[in-house]
């Protein structure tokens, strides 16, 4: 047995142990190990098998697990993009950033949902950066409430929203004092709220992902 192989086999066994079962059909699937940036990635097996690569190591199990279905099309047209825009060496990196940062394996599921839009064309290399630090930035469960929500909340949940760049307001034009007095006891500055472009992409490609129940 060679050295990266029994690191490897040491590795699946620790995940064994810890409960993911079955974390070596992933590194057998020969699709997706054939994108290069996916070899990279599964690379991670030469590391060492600490507890932190572990966590590590199942967090990239769950990245995988959820990049779906991938054509041959689809697979030769990215990497034949990443060849060509000598992206593939950095996305890895960037990939394994994520993933590592991500303090949770259900974060690094929807990234892995992700990534698979990214290959199948739906996103842009910017778009995905984007989508990537917002997994991390906010709580699972807050962005999964804000994209099935779809667009409609009220001030309650507007202010974390707009922190995280997904929704806006709007002050009311001020003529009298009366505009200024308040209105009701739910909203008592009279603003009114909604999603942003950015927002509204953000429930256009998270939605099937969370309307199946994902990230649970």
């Amino acid at each position: 047995m060679n050295d990266s192989k029994e690191v490897r086999d040491k590795a699946i066994d620790l995940l064994d142990k810890l409960g993911e079962v079955g974390v070596d059909s992933f590194i057998k699937d020969g699709l997706l190990r054939d994108i290069p940036v996916i070899g990279s990635v599964v690379g991670i097996f030469k590391f060492g098998t600490s507890i932190a690569d572990a966590l590590l190591l199942a967090k990239i199990k769950r990245f995988i697990e959820n990049i779906g279905s991938v054509s041959q099309e689809e697979k030769e047209q990215f990497n034949k993009k990443m060849k060509a825009d000598g992206l593939a060496s950095k996305t890895s990196r960037m990939i394994l950033q994520y993933t590592n940062s991500y303090d949770s394996e259900q974060k690094a599921e929807i990234f892995g949902y992700l990534f698979g839009e990214l290959i199948r064309g739906d996103l842009d290399e910017v778009t995905f950066r984007r989508f990537a630090s917002l997994v991390g930035n906010m709580n699972t469960q807050d962005l999964k409430d804000f994209v099935l929500r779809d667009g409609k909340f009220d001030w309650l949940y507007a202010h974390d929203y707009i922190a995280h760049g997904l929704a806006m307001f709007e002050v009311p034009r001020i003529e009298s004092l009366d505009d200024i007095r308040p209105k009701d006891a739910v909203d008592q500055t009279g603003m009114t709220y909604g999603v942003n472009p950015w927002g509204a992409e953000v429930i256009r490609v998270l939605k099937p992902y969370f309307a199946r129940g994902m990230g649970e």
